[in-house]
């Protein structure tokens, strides 16, 4: 009997809540991989006391956790008051992350690094839109001598992944990044691309580039950096084994059907004003005005594939 595994589990203990939160839809992109659930623009902006508000619930269900707010969109950076909602945040102790585009002139990531607001940055590059290189490379390098830390994502659309890979290697050696070929998901998984190319996506996962070390070492504890997604499988034969997130996706082991997922518990997506477990959607919704916030219970997964790295994170286990 092949083995199978028993527990899914981040290899540090993370003593924090996440929440992903869409504010808006409204995107200056319109990339084809892209649902018009984060590009059609009919999900308004939502008052910035409603925000604040459901941010400061957040933090009191929290308790003793800290809590990461992940602001997204659409594109985040569109949204006029998101530098005053992130400088709310960090006044409470709490930690901010913005997933963007990167597109804004330099002048607004200027203003972002001047209000010290924001503990995380991840870059999208998206070659498909005609993104330009060398504007992404100065963005990086206008948090190179502060604590922010900032991945970049080079969106891997098949018929530009020439133009991906050869992105990749314009910021991999110009600035201090985490940096990944992302590839794109749908229900085939990886069959869109040739072999050479997934030895590509795998090959270039997660790395760290030789300027990283120049800039200031973040004051976040190892504890609360999500982002280092380290997973331990154990196996239905007891062996065990620890990878990035990303390349258990990149591999497929990513179908846990049928296994109870703590999605929820610890970590909540909002879409716009609608509270959901996960960014697969399993399970039950809830609203930013109910009185409970985080679920208290597992889930059982119904789906074939896992692949977000949010979602992967979130302790799973066999039934």
């Amino acid at each position: 009997m092949n083995k199978f595994p028993i527990t899914v589990k981040s290899v540090i203990d993370q003593q924090y809540n996440l929440v992903e939160w869409m504010l808006g839809n409204t995107c200056n992109y319109d990339c084809s991989f892209c649902s018009d659930e984060f590009k059609s623009g009919d999900k308004k902006y939502l008052d910035i006391d409603v925000y604040i508000d459901t941010c400061k619930r957040l933090i009191e269900q929290s308790g003793d956790k800290k809590v990461w707010f992940k602001l997204t969109g659409g594109e985040p950076t569109l949204y006029p008051k998101l530098i005053e909602l992130l400088k709310f945040i960090k006044s409470t102790g709490n930690f901010t992350y913005i997933i963007t585009n990167g597109s804004r002139t330099l002048r607004y990531w200027e203003e972002l690094k001047e209000a010290n607001c924001v503990d995380f940055i991840a870059v999208s590059m998206h070659p498909e839109q005609k993104a330009d290189v060398n504007h992404i490379i100065d963005v990086i390098n206008v948090f190179k001598d502060i604590d922010t830390i900032v991945t970049t994502n080079i969106t891997c659309v098949p018929d530009y992944f020439d133009v991906a890979v050869e992105s990749f290697y314009k910021i991999y050696n110009s600035c201090p990044t985490l940096i990944n070929l992302q590839q794109i998901n749908d229900e085939f998984g990886m069959s869109k691309y040739s072999e050479n190319q997934i030895k590509l996506l795998l090959l270039h996962s997660n790395k760290v580039t030789p300027t990283y070390h120049v800039k200031p070492k973040s004051n976040i504890p190892p504890e609360y950096s999500y982002h280092t997604g380290q997973l331990q499988f154990t196996y239905s034969d007891g062996s065990t084994k620890k990878d990035h997130a990303i390349n258990f996706i990149k591999r497929g082991e990513d179908n846990f059907n049928g296994y109870l997922c703590d999605a929820g518990k610890k970590f909540i997506r909002i879409s716009h004003d609608t509270i959901q477990r996960a960014i697969c959607g399993e399970g039950q919704k809830w609203s930013i005005y109910d009185e409970i916030l985080f679920a208290t219970s597992s889930v059982e997964c119904t789906r074939n594939k896992c692949d977000c790295t949010l979602d992967m994170i979130q302790d799973k286990k066999h039934k």
